[in-house]
């Protein structure tokens, strides 16, 4: 017990020696005694030890070590001169034991440099008792560090004493664990200082009862950022005694969520002081049931600005009191939304005042169901600008009663669009009078439900500068009731374009008198239409000058009864160009009398065979001459019906022009027969677009001869791979790529890749270069059974030797793969433009693909795949279908053949001689492709006549002999036969050899498979050679 030495000296040697020290303090030792100053008086009281000078500075000697050596018991013993004499390094020696073990006495001898000088950790070592018996000041000396670390318990144990007399430092240095830790007595009893220096971080931290407990003193001094961070329950936490001392700067300070997180109470508590310095976006926030609260002074007090933020939903929320509470400055102030938002017991709220200073631009938003709820005192109370600011749709919403509230000068200010939007029953309800005061401007622009709407008197109450404004569509829209209510007068300043647009049934309601009255410049607008629509009684009605009147369309148009009606006078009066014009029906209608009635210059114009295709029967087209179907006109053709093209005789088929084929529309094609199909030429079908060969059916396509068919193949398909991103690209025929794409030796202009996508090639000759199209991927690709394969996919496929459904690494022909990259479109390739798959990374490549429909500069993306590169990224590939221009074969024509054929044929060959056909030989069919005649051998001229003639007589035996009879075709014997005679002669041939096939079936009656049109065109599948029929052979 060396501080008893230290306290005693040598006292301790003689008096003490051999007392044991709990004997001789019996209960000294408690915590009774608050310092070593009592413990000195208590023994000096009990005798035991003479009271010597205090010591003023530590035990000399003594270090830092020593002193955190220092036990609980020794600690406690110190006296506070001693502590007051420690230095700050001596303090903060103490271990937290000791520290925990000092007396409040002691703390409070602890100066401000010490304790600022103290541990985190010794702060932190304080227990609750000594907190509660520091003194303010010792609390105030702590450094914000120290303040930090204080236990909330420890916090909790400071009185409302110490609490009041915190610095504001020492406040602003509390956590927010601290904050919260603080009891409400606590929190009372904070002085203004303190609140007004919480930061928001604390103001944050307050708890909810925290904020209940907080004065409205305290809350007066609450910083703006302090409120502008409360939460939403610390806001519905606030009295309203508090709420109403908010000085107008918190109240502005306030966000929308804390606007929102009022209580209906707390917005009641708000001064209209207060309410008038919300900001728009606080008087937005206000929840409708506290708009609903607002008493009416409060509604009264809300400024012009404040009223016109108020949402859609705020506005709807109003009672009718608070409506009828607002100013008229406020009603003014309202937004086109807020107006649309009224609703309708809010739009009978309002009074006329009110409805008085309502903006052009409200009541032109204001919706119908609105419209009709304003009172008609508020209606007559309008002005003529409001009235004219109402939509159509607002007009139509006006009741009757409102629209008989309108004055005439509301009337007046009615905009043309107004005026069309009243309803029916409203114009019904005008009187004659107002009818009468309608002005030309108004009636021009009443709709046509709305003219019908007119009662018949109120038809004859129209003036006639009334009607003859009448629009056309207004004179159509007027009911037979209504015309036959017109009187002469009116009827008579109808314009002619009112009189053309008359339907039929208005043009027979037209009674004979007024037809009668008609002027010739109304009678010739007549429509033909109208013409037909004429009773006999009108048409008997029309006098003669009206009859020269008419035009040829009208006297085209006047039907076959009415025809056959007119008077001999009226016949005679038909001008001869529209005798000219008349239908074969209107031909045959003229009675013997009529007929007897033209005069020779009528006759001489009569129509007896008029060529009006659309209107020819079937039977009437298939007995068409050659020489009639070759005079066809393009816009004839594309008249033609389809059945009317199905019935086109099979010679007039291999008749038809270059220009009348490209006419032909697709869906005539398609209703072509197979006998008219076998009829066409291979110069014909080489006319045929693309569109018109893609209408032929199956059976159509298996019904062309195979010269003919070989000219329908005008595409191929090569695979080609996107290797730029942008899709498969192709360049049009337009580009003038040349290439041999059909593997026959002849390059032709074709469609193309793209310079920036690939074609899928191998080199199969390993000549290094691409040679055509067989070593493409395509429709020339030959497979192994030596067929062609149908698209680059059935050839890609063929490759596939693991069947995964991809081309790899795996795959024996994966190496022999290239990529043709033919960057500068001259269909020529170099070694430069073939790139290995491994180089472009290309990992596999799919050999299924799906139908594709994508047309790019003419080419048919016509099936649809993908590729795969190392990196695992898919892109676009697809066997497209170029569009190409195969060259035909120069045309020979029939005669020129024939002309051959009536020459001498030596043994060099052909004679060089022109044969010229004669006048007599109709020139009836096109110019056709025949192949080079290569003679058998050498025959004479009577030879060859002789052969000829035989055949045809065999042939001839297939026909109806009368036939040719009557179409003065003689028995061609050899040797008179002469060249015209050869010529008549073959082309009869021709017309009865075209109406059997190769195998003598006759056509149409074909007992041979046909292929698909897929199959047909692409050549994909056709018939085997072993199969019989003219398609047996691949195309």
């Amino acid at each position: 017990m060396w501080f008893l030495s230290f306290l005693f000296g040598t006292l301790f040697g003689d008096k003490l020696f051999g007392i044991h020290l709990d004997r001789l303090f019996g209960g000294i030792f408690s915590n009774h005694f608050f310092g070593v100053d009592s413990l000195v008086d208590a023994l000096v009281n009990n005798g035991l030890v003479v009271s010597v000078p205090t010591p003023t500075s530590p035990p000399s000697g003594l270090t830092t070590d020593a002193i955190a050596a220092l036990t609980t018991d020794q600690v406690q013993a110190l006296t506070t001169a001693v502590i007051a004499s420690l230095n700050t390094d001596q303090v903060r020696a103490f271990t937290t034991d000791g520290i925990a073990a000092f007396l409040p006495g002691q703390l409070a001898a602890l100066n401000s440099t010490d304790v600022a000088a103290l541990r985190t950790d010794q702060v932190v070592a304080l227990t609750t008792f000594q907190f509660s018996g520091l003194p303010t000041a010792t609390i105030n000396a702590l450094t914000s560090d120290q303040v930090m670390v204080i236990e909330t318990r420890d916090i909790q144990a400071l009185t409302t004493g110490q609490i009041a007399k915190l610095a504001t430092a020492t406040m602003a240095a509390l956590t927010t664990d601290q904050i919260q830790a603080l009891k409400t007595g606590q929190i009372k009893a904070l002085n203004t200082a303190d609140v007004a220096a919480l930061t928001t971080d604390q103001a944050m931290a307050l708890t909810t009862d925290q904020i209940v407990a907080l004065t409205t003193v305290q809350f007066s001094v609450l910083s703006t950022d302090d409120v502008a961070v409360l939460s939403t329950d610390q806001i519905a936490a606030i009295e309203t005694a508090d709420i109403a001392a908010l000085k107008t700067t918190q109240i502005r300070a306030l966000t929308t969520d804390q606007v929102v997180a009022l209580t209906t109470d707390q917005i009641r508590s708000l001064s209209t002081a207060t309410v008038i310095t919300l900001t728009s976006d606080q008087v937005v926030a206000i929840e409708t049931r506290d708009i609903q609260a607002l008493t009416t002074a409060q509604i009264a007090k809300l400024t012009t600005a404040a009223v016109a933020v108020l949402t859609t939903d705020q506005i709807q929320s109003l009672k009718t009191g608070q409506i009828q509470a607002l100013n008229t400055g406020d009603v003014a102030a309202l937004t086109t939304d807020q107006a649309v938002a009224l609703t309708t017991d809010q739009i009978v709220a309002l009074t006329t005042a009110q409805f008085a200073v309502l903006s052009t631009d409200d009541m032109s938003v204001l919706s119908t169901d609105q419209i009709a709820a304003i009172e008609t005192a508020d209606v007559a109370a309008l002005k003529t600008a409001q009235v004219s600011a109402l939509t159509t749709d607002q007009v139509v919403a006006l009741t009757t009663d409102q629209i008989r509230a309108l004055s005439t000068a509301m009337v007046n200010a009615l905009t043309s669009d107004q005026l069309v939007a009243i309803e029916t029953r409203d114009i019904q309800a005008l009187t004659t009078s107002q009818i009468v005061k309608l002005t030309t401007a108004a009636v021009v622009v009443l709709t046509t439900d709305q003219i019908q709407a007119l009662g018949t008197r109120q038809v004859q109450a129209l003036t006639t500068a009334d009607v003859a404004v009448l629009t056309t569509d207004q004179t159509v829209a007027l009911t037979t009731d209504q015309v036959v209510a017109l009187t002469t007068a009116q009827f008579a300043v109808l314009s002619t374009d009112d009189v053309v647009v008359l339907s039929t049934d208005q043009i027979v309601a037209i009674e004979t008198v007024d037809i009668a009255a008609l002027k010739t410049t109304q009678v010739s607008v007549l429509t033909t239409d109208q013409v037909v629509a004429l009773t006999t009684a009108q048409i008997r009605a029309l006098s003669t000058a009206a009859v020269v009147a008419l035009t040829t369309d009208q006297i085209v148009a006047i039907e076959t009864q009415d025809i056959a009606a007119l008077t001999t006078r009226q016949i005679v009066a038909i001008e001869t160009r529209d005798i000219a014009v008349l239908t074969t029906d209107q031909v045959q209608a003229l009675t013997t009398a009529q007929l007897a009635a033209l005069t020779s210059a009528q006759q001489a114009v009569l129509p007896l065979v008029p060529l009006n295709i659309p209107s020819l029967t079937t039977a009437q087209i298939a007995a068409l001459t050659v020489a009639q179907i070759v005079g066809l006109t393009t816009d004839q053709i594309v008249s033609l019906s389809t059945a009317q093209a199905a019935a086109i005789s099979t010679a007039g088929v291999a008749a038809l022009t270059s220009d009348e084929l490209v006419a032909f529309e697709t869906e005539d094609l398609a209703a072509l027969t197979n006998a008219q199909i076998a009829a066409l030429t291979s110069g014909q079908t080489v006319i045929f677009s693309t569109t018109q060969v893609e209408s032929f059916t199956s059976d159509q396509i298996s019904a062309f001869t195979t010269s003919a068919y070989q000219q329908l193949d005008t595409s191929g398909t090569p695979i080609i791979f996107d290797l730029n991103g942008d899709g498969v690209r192709t360049l049009g025929i337009s580009a003038g790529v040349k290439f041999d794409l059909f593997a026959d030796g002849t390059a032709i202009n074709t469609g193309w890749v793209s310079g920036g996508d690939g074609l899928l090639v191998m080199d199969r000759n390993h000549d290094g270069v691409i040679n055509d199209g067989s070593e493409l991927f395509g429709s020339s690709t030959r497979l192994a059974n030596g067929e062609k394969a149908k698209d680059g996919y059935a050839a890609l496929r063929e490759l596939d030797t693991n069947n995964d459904g991809y081309i790899t690494n795996e795959d024996a022909a994966y190496a022999d793969l290239r990529l043709w990259v033919d960057s500068n479109s001259d269909g020529l390739s170099s070694a430069g433009e073939i790139r290995t798959l491994e180089s472009l990374g290309i990992a596999k490549i799919s050999v299924n693909a799906k139908v594709g429909t994508a047309i790019d500069n003419g080419n048919i993306l016509g099936l649809t795949s993908s590729y795969e590169t190392t990196d695992g990224v898919s892109h676009d590939a697809a066997d497209v279908w170029f569009r190409v221009d195969k060259v035909p074969v120069s045309p020979v024509s029939v005669d020129t053949a024939i002309a051959a054929l009536s020459t001498g044929v030596s043994a060099a060959g052909l004679a060089d001689t022109t044969y010229v056909a004669p006048p007599s030989v109709p020139a009836v069919l096109p110019q056709v492709q025949v192949a080079p005649i290569v003679p058998p051998a050498v025959l004479s001229g009577d030879g060859l006549r002789s052969k000829v003639s035989g055949m045809v007589q065999a042939i001839g035996s297939f026909a109806d002999a009368p036939t040719y009879v009557t179409s003065g075709m003689p028995r061609m014997d050899a040797p008179s036969a002469s060249g015209a005679l050869v010529t008549r002669t073959v082309l009869s041939m021709v017309d009865v050899m075209k109406q059997f096939d190769v195998n003598g079936n006759p056509i149409g009656n074909l007992t041979t498979p046909s292929a698909t049109a897929v199959q047909s065109l692409t050549g994909g599948r056709l018939q085997n050679t072993n199969a019989n029929g003219f398609l047996a052979a691949e195309g």
